[in-house]
């Protein structure tokens, strides 16, 4: 199937760079017109190697766009590091790509989002590759997860009850899953389709629509720690997450985002026996998540100064 659809892709189209959109709504638009997709480009520009490969090389070149058909526009979500190229950007669209960055959970750049003509992603690439036709095929492995989806979606519309939930969810299983709670309908849908949760699912499903909502109460709480440096306030800081924690249904990704903000606080605490605790717990709240191997090099990091300090 993958050979197929690339072979139509490079079947003597007039090449042109792939066009740049100010926006996602711009791009969005257009992508409407053209029956085609948009890839949200989250790059570093003036300091990630890769990003800037990426972006030269590949995503701006006439060869990725005949080789995709013409059916991507670009949209740069760039995250400068010099102070003049920062403050180029306007503060609300410095906001607004950060927002981006937290809603799609992006642990590194470079990192390309692909959605569809409405607004709702399917498939999430990172870093660069050797060739514009090397990233052409890992768009069509997007492409397919993209058919298996809507062939799930479309199935469900004819069925009911716990069918109905079972088809909904191979449709988002087919996506990568960081893009699973931008279904917020799906999810509701598949919560609807099985109330008495026999499938197993719908609770996983009414948990991720909470995620948004607690991911931005437990962000407003750590930005309340700014400048915190005493330890009486490092003390209460902690036992505001520890509360926290507490919030029923709690996502395990926000669980892990707390617990690794609490090994923070201990590690500023110059307590290294807490914070590799506290490090492990965040682990273990989403052990597959993308920041889980951050963490296991933290860990590592620290056990080895634990190992070589001084005993007293």
């Amino acid at each position: 199937m993958k050979a197929t659809f690339l072979l139509v892709l490079l079947s003597g189209l007039a090449a042109a760079a792939l066009p740049h959109y100010p926006d996602t709504a711009s791009a969005l638009a257009a992508a409407a017109a053209r029956q085609g997709s948009v890839l949200l480009d989250f790059t570093g520009s003036d300091w990630c190697p890769a990003c800037i490969h990426l972006d030269t090389r590949i995503l701006s070149t006439e060869e990725l766009d005949a080789a995709t058909g013409g059916r991507y526009g670009i949209v740069t979500l760039d995250f400068p590091r010099k102070p003049e190229a920062i403050n180029a950007i306007p503060a609300t669209e410095r906001e607004r790509r950060s927002q981006l960055l937290r809603d799609y959970r992006i642990q590194g750049l470079p990192t390309v989002v692909v959605l569809d003509a409405q607004g709702h992603p399917y498939g999430v690439l990172l870093g660069t590759a050797d060739s514009p036709t090397e990233y052409a095929a890992r768009l069509a492995e997007a492409e397919q997860a993209r058919a298996a989806r809507d062939a799930a979606f479309a199935a469900a519309e004819q069925q009911s009850g716990e069918e109905r939930a079972r088809s909904l969810v191979a449709g988002l299983n087919a996506l990568p899953e960081v893009c699973r709670d931008k279904y917020p309908d799906i999810l509701a849908a598949i919560a609807a389709a099985d109330p008495q949760d026999n499938t197993g699912i719908a609770a996983r499903c009414r948990r991720e629509l909470l995620y948004p909502q607690q991911m931005q109460a437990f962000e407003e709480l750590s930005a309340s720690f700014a400048g915190k440096l005493s330890t009486a306030e490092l003390e209460d800081s902690l036992q505001r997450c520890r509360e926290f924690l507490q919030t029923p249904d709690l996502h395990p990704e926000v669980a892990q985002a707390c617990y690794s903000c609490m090994a923070d606080g201990y590690a500023l605490l110059r307590d290294l026996p807490q914070s590799i605790d506290y490090t492990t717990r965040a682990i273990d709240a989403a052990p597959q998540s993308r920041m889980a191997p951050r963490l296991r090099a933290n860990r590592e990091h620290m056990q080895k100064l634990l190992d070589t300090k001084p005993q007293p």
